[in-house]
């Protein structure tokens, strides 16, 4: 691996169940209780899903949207988010959304492959402020509805400015200082991998930093059945003294899983999480 992976991971693992609860655009609270979603006639619903599967049945209402399409096609590796991200805001305003918008993205829950959870982070990213996700499990499928005809679209709203939120992003330079840390980051910072655990071990470098700490937690446990965050994760990461305000970097395989597990992370009341958008992928150069 390159160089911005060398000294960064350090063996570790967390294993999580998966629990029945679920979380609304309420607050986020120290304790990570979660309360259901709530969904009125003002709720913009963005479908994560493929085109197939939005075409097959959908909720009312909903607009097909793929996190990749604000990423750069031409990159080398997926993830990487688009340098215009005026055009994405200006997409996203043709389509009804805005920062003040109250959305709830819909995927394939641990079915897929976390997309719902990247496109939320992407439109938290921009400024848009009120996002959360559930799989399409948490819906009453019975009064989905098939593509016939036309549907009734949102109306557009003005472009407007992104308003970056920097602070759930983590650039190579964040990387690189990981990697240089010294004997005092260890209670500050925690890196979180979560690719399955076969894939973690398979690429551990050979040289690790012991001032950085790091778990091993797959993507799918910081989701129940529901596709919503798991309250579970939260009790165990601060039964191991993980609080609300350390710095949790979280990388994945792609960008995209890691993406979902940063919102789950500030549902859960970490408010401090982000993720490398590129992934692993991106970091050791592969394709």
């Amino acid at each position: 691996m390159k160089k911005y992976l060398a000294g960064l991971l350090l063996l570790g693992a967390c294993e999580t169940q998966p629990t029945k609860v679920f979380e609304s655009s309420k607050p986020l609270i120290p304790k990570a209780v979660v309360y259901e979603l709530s969904i009125s006639e003002k709720t913009v619903l963005l479908d994560s899903r493929s085109v197939f599967l939005f075409n097959l049945s959908h909720m009312p209402g909903a607009i097909n949207l793929s996190w990749d399409e604000f990423t750069d096609s031409g990159a080398k590796t997926k993830g990487r988010l688009v340098k215009d991200l005026y055009h994405s805001a200006r997409r996203l305003a043709r389509l009804g959304v805005g920062p003040e918008s109250s959305i709830v993205v819909i995927g394939e829950g641990r079915d897929g492959k976390g997309e719902e959870g990247r496109l939320a982070w992407t439109l938290r990213y921009l400024g848009v402020t009120d996002v959360h996700f559930a799989s399409k499990d948490y819906f009453d499928q019975t009064k989905w509805i098939h593509v016939k005809a036309a549907e009734i679209a949102l109306p557009s709203i003005p472009s407007w400015k992104p308003k970056l939120n920097k602070a759930i992003i983590v650039e190579k330079e964040e990387i690189q200082r990981l990697r240089l840390a010294g004997p005092n980051t260890s209670a500050k910072s925690l890196v979180v991998d979560v690719r399955d655990s076969q894939e973690f071990l398979k690429s551990l470098p050979s040289v690790v930093n012991p001032n950085i700490r790091v778990i091993n937690i797959e993507w799918k446990e910081f989701i129940d059945e529901k596709g919503r965050p798991n309250i579970e994760v939260a009790r165990k990461l601060r039964g191991v003294n993980i609080g609300n305000e350390m710095r949790v970097v979280v990388i994945g395989e792609t960008g995209v899983e890691s993406g979902l597990v940063v919102e789950a992370l500030l549902a859960l009341g970490f408010s401090n999480a982000a993720h490398f958008p590129g992934g692993m992928r991106e970091l050791s150069g592969s394709k």
